[in-house]
């Protein structure tokens, strides 16, 4: 499947390059004209999206770099959205694939949500999130693959919490 992996570099999402190592996929992590990015789009099967954001988009390159204006160019594709909140996203603008809703991925998140962590808890958690998300995203259900991977790992709370969170989205309805 001919694949475009949208990620801004940023330390705190670099665990999620795990994804897409050795992998032949086209992968921007630098920021490109809008233009450029929407004909990138169009010439792929499937994007994804990966690092931090809001209802409102993902973030990257001190902007919003998905947002409503790339929304046109996504509704035809097979669309994977791992950001905070991206299922919001998916939702308000009619998008269909697989998305997170909040993802703890640091120590701040892990505790304002009240969760027993350790910094090792946390990164094992960012680990065991790539790690699934990599061997699932060719499953024919990708949710359902990520959650039986990340399920075996029941002594972390950050994964109990981040395997909650992860939604397959259609026609603005999460299952």
């Amino acid at each position: 499947m001919n694949t475009l992996v949208i990620h801004p570099h940023d330390r705190t999402t670099e665990f999620l390059s795990e994804i897409y190592s050795n992998k032949d996929w086209t992968i921007i992590t630098k920021e490109i004209p809008n233009k450029e990015m929407i004909s990138l789009i169009k010439s792929h099967d499937r994007v994804i999206m990966l690092g931090r954001g809001t209802p409102s988009g993902m973030f990257g390159f001190d902007k919003v770099t998905v947002g409503p204006e790339l929304v046109p160019s996504l509704k035809e594709k097979i669309c994977i959205g791992i950001w905070s909140y991206a299922d919001n996203f998916f939702k308000k603008y009619g998008l269909s694939g697989y998305a997170c809703g909040k993802i703890v991925s640091d120590n701040d998140d892990a505790e304002y949500h009240n969760l027993i962590y350790t910094t090792d808890k946390v990164n094992q958690s960012n680990k065991i999130l790539a790690k699934s998300i990599k061997l699932s995203i060719d499953s024919e259900n990708i949710k359902e693959s990520i959650m039986g991977i990340m399920s075996k790992y029941t002594g972390n709370d950050v994964i109990k919490y981040n395997i909650n969170n992860i939604y397959y989205v259609r026609n603005s309805h999460e299952y």
